[in-house]
C-alpha cells in the first residue's frame, strides 16, 4: 500500500486519487494534506474527534496526529528510523485514514 509507506516515511510522499472526485490527497511522512475548497466539516470537531492537529494553510489543509505533535515537541524532530514511531505511525493510519478523509470529504464516517 503506497499511501501508509509514505505515511510511515519508507516511501517519497504518495498523491491518491479519491474515487469518485477530481482531487488527489498528499500522503507525507506523519501528515495527510487534503486541498481546501474539498473540506465539507468543521475542523474543529474533527480535529477532536480524531485526536489530531489541523492545520489549514490558503490551498489545503494539513491533518497530523496529535502522538506525533507531541513527539516533534518533546525531541524538536521526528526520524523515519524510529521503529517505534514508525509501527505507531501505520497502526494509526490502518485505524483511520480511510475514515478521517471520508469524514473530511463530507461522505460521512467513511
Amino acid at each position: 500500500m503506497p499511501a501508509l509507506k509514505s505515511f510511515t516515511g519508507e516511501e517519497p510522499p504518495a498523491k491518491v486519487k479519491i474515487k469518485g472526485m477530481s482531487t488527489y490527497i498528499l500522503v507525507d511522512f506523519a501528515e495527510l494534506k487534503i486541498p481546501t475548497r474539498f473540506v465539507k466539516c468543521d475542523l474543529q470537531r474533527f480535529a477532536k474527534e480524531f485526536d489530531v492537529k489541523v492545520e489549514k494553510h490558503h490551498d489545503f489543509v494539513k491533518i497530523t496526529p496529535n502522538f506525533v505533535v507531541e513527539k516533534m515537541r518533546e525531541e524538536h524532530m521526528i526520524s523515519t528510523f524510529d521503529g517505534e514511531l514508525r509501527t505507531k505511525l501505520e497502526d494509526w493510519f490502518k485505524k483511520n485514514a480511510k475514515r478521517m478523509v471520508a469524514e473530511l470529504l463530507g461522505f460521512g464516517g467513511g
